[in-house]
Order: C-alpha cells, then sequence, then structure tokens
C-alpha cells in the first residue's frame, strides 16, 4: 500500500507574449558558406519561428529559486548545478519551486524520491501574421588588434500565444504504511478536521495558493529580466499580458454535454471581474509601461489575478465540501 493523487481539477492561464530580438537556438542551420551562424528554433511543421515552452519554464524556476534563496545543490554537468529537493516530501511540504516546476530528488534512501511538477507550460506558437525574423551582423573584436571576427545571429520580434496549465492535485489519506506516507499526506492535522470520514482525500489549496500565486509574481520579474540568450546586450525584452485565468474542477471533465454542469464546474477571472458586485481587488485595469519599445505590465498588473487565487480556493472547497477536505486559511 501507499499514498494516493487525486486530482481535483486544472487550472488554465492563457496569455500573450510580446517579444523583441528574441534568439532561442536552434542546433540547425548555420553550416552552409556565407549562413547564419546561429538561427532561431523553428516548428518543423510551419517552419515559423516559436517560443519553447521549457525557456519560459526555465527562466521561471530559475527566477524563483533566486527569489526563495534556494540553495543549487544537484550537478547536471560539471559547470552547471540546480536545486533539487532531496525527496517527495521535502518538494510537496516545503519548496514553491520543487512543487511547481517538479524535482528528480537527490535522496536515494528515500521511499519516495520524485516528484512531478505541478506546472506544465506549453510551446507558444507565434500569432498568425504577428512575427517576423531579422538577421543582426555583430562583431568580436580581438582586444589587442581591433581585428573583427562577424558573426550573424537570427533574431524574432512579435507576438506568441501562451498556454499555462496547472494541476490541482490532493492525496488520499485512506492508506499509508509507514511514516513517510504520514509525513506526506499530514495525516495529524487531516485528523483534527475530520475525526470520523477517513475516506475523504485531502486538498491543500493553502500550497496551490503558494503556487499559483509565485505563477503571477514571477511573470513581473520575467518582464524585467530577459529570455533567450544575449539578455544583457539587448536580445530577449519581453512582455506578458493575461487573456484567461480559469479554474475548472474535475466535474467539468466529467460532465458530458451537460453543459448546466460544465457552467457550475470553472471559474473564470474575466467573467467574475466584470461583475458589478465584484470585489474592488479583482477589478482589472489597464497598467502597462514601455520598455525598449515592448508594452510590459506594471507590477500591480498582475495583482487582481493574485487576489482571484483566493477566489478559485473557495470555489474548490464549496465544490468538493462533501467529498473532500479542503485546507484553506483565510489568509
Amino acid at each position: 500500500m501507499g499514498y494516493v493523487k487525486v486530482l481535483f481539477g486544472k487550472v488554465v492561464i492563457r496569455g500573450k507574449v510580446f517579444g523583441k530580438g528574441l534568439h532561442i537556438g536552434s542546433t540547425q542551420g548555420g553550416i552552409t558558406v556565407g549562413g547564419i551562424d546561429s538561427v532561431v528554433v523553428r516548428d518543423p511543421t510551419t517552419k515559423e519561428p516559436y517560443l519553447p515552452g521549457s525557456s519560459l519554464k526555465g527562466k521561471m524556476r530559475m527566477l524563483l529559486e533566486k527569489m526563495e534563496r534556494k540553495l543549487a545543490n544537484k550537478s547536471i554537468s560539471d559547470e552547471v548545478f540546480i536545486h533539487q529537493c532531496n525527496d517527495y516530501v521535502e518538494a510537496y511540504k516545503s519548496c514553491s519551486s520543487c512543487r511547481l516546476f517538479g524535482s528528480s530528488g537527490t535522496n536515494q534512501g528515500r521511499k519516495f524520491k520524485n516528484f512531478p511538477g505541478r506546472l506544465s507550460v506549453r510551446d507558444m506558437p507565434g500569432e498568425k501574421g504577428g512575427t517576423i525574423t531579422e538577421v543582426k551582423s555583430e562583431n568580436v573584436l580581438d582586444r589587442l588588434t581591433s581585428q573583427a571576427k562577424p558573426r550573424q545571429i537570427e533574431r524574432v520580434h512579435g507576438t506568441f500565444l501562451m498556454t499555462l496549465i496547472y494541476d490541482m492535485e490532493g492525496h488520499s489519506f485512506e492508506v499509508y504504511d509507514d511514516e513517510q506516507d504520514a509525513d506526506i499526506l499530514e495525516l495529524e492535522k487531516i485528523k483534527e478536521l475530520q475525526k470520523e470520514d477517513k475516506e475523504k482525500p485531502i486538498l491543500n489549496f493553502d500550497l496551490a495558493k503558494d503556487d499559483l500565486r509565485n505563477v503571477f509574481r514571477i511573470f513581473s520579474l520575467v518582464e524585467l529580466d530577459s529570455l533567450g540568450r544575449s539578455g544583457s546586450r539587448g536580445y530577449g525584452d519581453i512582455g506578458i499580458e493575461i487573456t484567461d485565468f480559469t479554474a475548472y474542477t474535475i466535474d467539468y471533465f466529467q460532465a458530458g454535454q451537460d453543459q448546466s454542469m460544465r457552467e457550475t464546474a470553472r471559474l473564470s477571472f474575466e467573467e467574475e471581474c466584470r461583475k458589478p458586485d465584484a470585489r474592488p481587488e479583482i477589478k482589472k485595469e489597464d497598467k502597462t509601461m514601455a520598455v525598449n519599445g515592448i508594452e510590459v505590465r506594471r507590477v500591480e498588473y498582475f495583482d487582481p489575478y493574485i487576489h482571484f487565487v483566493k477566489e478559485i480556493g473557495q470555489f474548490y472547497r464549496d465544490a468538493f465540501q462533501e467529498r473532500a477536505i479542503v485546507i484553506l486559511s483565510d489568509e
């Protein structure tokens, strides 16, 4: 026996990434005489530039690790170190970075080592007719002779369509056979909340709340950082605009053609913030500024989405009040 993971639903964040001077390179190209030294990655079917989800996810993870002062404790090559939690329990309970982005673990002696990340970042295609590429010529100068070594770098400008998906996961605490199982499932806390029905799974939304809020906090940092290579030399300016922030319970995917059930199994920020009685904290305002010609969001732009996370928690608590234990603080 062991712990059982339970999927309560999905939270989807969609938006647009506005890029200027982006270079996320491909291994193809640069092999012909007079050719481009480094080309951008392209969709093999359409031949159009796209932004790999791994590039945005990696940048987000790095910034969150820096923000939370995480130790780079695992070597993936002779010169590259990253942060990884020791095991499943540490990643789940005490590390925002590994809970969001995943951890393969470092402690070989523990029963549960790997923690799959809860956040998925899809590859981002360019908006139709919304991207253009350029070939930028550069020189590297010899510091003694001033002899130039020219190179050509392909860069892309334009708008890309972003999709992030967060897995709203919990655990079943019905079966466990050792101390580590109990540690994962937080049984002592559960026993205080539910003394009779031990069949109910648990959703710790306080952890999910931290995860989702961190996503939007990182967005504001990414905008003032860069994506791809050579950010300190003017490459990789981006802006992020949110177009959809919607939570779905698992009932939505099991409803089939029952539209009324589907409507009650989803909660959309765009719809809620337009309601006359919407809380002032989730009213959306256009707060932008120009950085190197890119319209980026002010830090305050993401605040309504951060506040809306609490409403998502209440939504899940109401939806599962008879079927699960939802841990949700008032903060």
